[in-house]
């Protein structure tokens, strides 16, 4: 570890070197550095990014809501507060997206795919059990929902 990036725990926020990072080859570079950190991530945020980027880039808040829970990763608002705080994630109004496809495609990489596949399973029979029970007179929720 090269402290190109890293967490200032008495700012809240990560820092990092734009001089020693330029001067990195191009290539996996990024997402070698991206997975190092990740690797060292507190588990909960790291759960917390690891379940957004098997939803996608932009997550609307209310399926983060519907799967708050789910395989006993719970807290996610808090989580999302914390890693748009660290300029891992943003809100864009009712959305919230990671910072650059990079931080996204560096997370799923960074989960076995087995994982993942099961993930993805749990996450759609979470938000079908959830929409299911909408009433069928509200259109506008399904509409919010992508």
């Amino acid at each position: 570890d090269d402290y190109l990036l890293r967490y200032d725990m008495g700012h809240r926020r990560w820092i990092w070197d734009c001089t020693a990072i330029s001067m990195l080859p191009i290539g996996n570079s990024v997402a070698k550095l991206l997975a190092s950190k990740l690797s060292k991530i507190e588990e909960e945020y790291l759960d917390c990014m690891i379940l957004l980027s098997c939803i996608g880039t932009r997550v609307n808040q209310i399926i983060v809501d519907m799967i708050d829970g789910l395989n006993g990763i719970t807290g996610l608002v808090s989580s999302i507060d914390v890693l748009v705080e660290e300029g891992l994630l943003e809100k864009e109004g009712s959305f919230i997206k990671f910072r650059h496809d990079s931080i996204m495609q560096a997370v799923h990489d960074f989960t076995p795919e087995s994982n993942i596949s099961r993930l993805h399973l749990d996450i759609g029979s979470k938000i079908i059990a959830q929409v299911t029970s909408f009433p069928s007179d509200n259109h506008d929720v399904y509409k919010d929902l992508v």
